[in-house]
C-alpha cells in the first residue's frame, strides 16, 4: 500500500474463532457463524479442488470433508482464523 502512495498505513490482525469455543458472547457467535459457513461450503470446495486435481472418488472426498468438519466442530480445539 505504501509503495502505491498511501501514507500512515497500519495493519490490524484480528482473531476469528473457528467454532463456538470462545467465552465472550460476540466471539462465540462469530465462531458459530464461521463453523456454519465451513459446514455449508467445505464439501463443495473439496470436490472442486481435491476431486478434480487428484481424481478422488466421491466417497473418499466425503470422508475427507467429514474428518475436517469433525476437527472444526471440536470446541476443545481452540483455533482462530487470522483476518
Amino acid at each position: 500500500m505504501e509503495t502505491a502512495g498511501f501514507h500512515n498505513v497500519e495493519e490490524d490482525i484480528h482473531q476469528w474463532p473457528t467454532n463456538g469455543w470462545h467465552e465472550e458472547k460476540t466471539e462465540k457467535a462469530m465462531g458459530r457463524l464461521s463453523y456454519m459457513n465451513a459446514e455449508l461450503g467445505l464439501h463443495q470446495l473439496t470436490y472442486n479442488t481435491v476431486g478434480q486435481a487428484y481424481g478422488w472418488p466421491v466417497y473418499a472426498l466425503e470422508e475427507l470433508s467429514n474428518k475436517a468438519l469433525e476437527g472444526l466442530r471440536d470446541e476443545n480445539i481452540r483455533a482462530c482464523w487470522q483476518v
